[in-house]
This record gives structure tokens, C-alpha cells and sequence, in this order.
């Protein structure tokens, strides 16, 4: 990923960030991402956001199953999400990104690629 974008960078409220990505054979995608830390106090924002998106990265924490199941719980980000838009995992891009699934720390998985791929069953993804 261009734009210099650091390799880790804590959000302890929320944070807007700007990056070109560049693929071979592909114009340079730029991209403009907003964090809302997955605190729920932030939802209030989250309408902002959401009228402008042209997709939705949902990121979980794979060593918690709770971050996982949050997502698409009633009042998580999914649902939020379709919600306020109508849009869903059916009609509008959606990228599940399992987070802090360094090889060192696999013994404290909680998620694993079977959930991932019965979730987006679910909830229509491919």
C-alpha cells in the first residue's frame, strides 16, 4: 500500500486516513478510510460516513470471537450499516479483514477461516 501509511496505528478515538493503493495493470485506487475505533460511541458519526462509502471494510479481532460475532449482531456495524443504507453483503462491496492473526500468537485464535467462510454464507458474501 503507497502513501506511507505506517505498519500499526492505534485508534483511541476516531481518525480519517488517505492512501493510494497501486496493482499491476490497475490505475492507482485512492482510498480514504475512516476509523471509528469499533467504539459504539462513535455510531452517531457513522451516517456521515456511510452516505459517501463505495464499500465497507469490517475488521475483527481473530483471537476474539465476540469482536467477530459483533458484526453482524443487531446494533453491530453490518447491520447498523444496512440499516441507514439498504445496502448489504448482496448488493454492495464488503471486505472481512480478520486483524492481529500474527503466526506467534495462533494458539490464542478464536476465529478461524470456517467461521469466516459460514459467515459470509450467511450474510450473502462471496
Amino acid at each position: 500500500m503507497g502513501g506511507g501509511l505506517p505498519k500499526y496505528w492505534p485508534t483511541v478515538g476516531t481518525k480519517c486516513r488517505e492512501a493510494t493503493v497501486s496493482a499491476p495493470g490497475l490505475a492507482p485506487l485512492p482510498l480514504q478510510m475512516y476509523d471509528t475505533s469499533g467504539n459504539a460511541r462513535f455510531k452517531p458519526l457513522s451516517l456521515v460516513f456511510y452516505r459517501q462509502a463505495h464499500s465497507v471494510i469490517l475488521v475483527f479481532d481473530v483471537k476474539s470471537a465476540a469482536s467477530f460475532q459483533a458484526l453482524s449482531q443487531v446494533g453491530g456495524w453490518l447491520h447498523e450499516f444496512t440499516r441507514l443504507t439498504g445496502h448489504t453483503p448482496h448488493n454492495f462491496p464488503f471486505v472481512l479483514v480478520g486483524n492481529k492473526a500474527e503466526p506467534d500468537l495462533a494458539h490464542h485464535r478464536q476465529v478461524y477461516d470456517e467461521d469466516v467462510r459460514e459467515w459470509l454464507y450467511k450474510e450473502g458474501g462471496r
